[in-house]
């Protein structure tokens, strides 16, 4: 799994799921107890807007 680890020693896990580098990032942050499944469907339909 990729984690960005900050000067303080946050580690965030990231996925990073867009093949083409034009397209720009979006960020999806999701609260504590939560997980990225959290987005699967949003993820799911914004690959499908390519």
């Amino acid at each position: 799994m990729p984690f960005f680890r900050n000067k303080d020693s946050l580690s965030i896990y990231f996925e990073d799921i867009n093949d083409d580098p034009k397209n720009f990032p979006i960020i999806f942050l999701h609260g504590q107890a939560s997980s990225v499944i959290f987005f699967k469907h949003q993820i799911s339909f914004l690959k499908k807007k390519k």
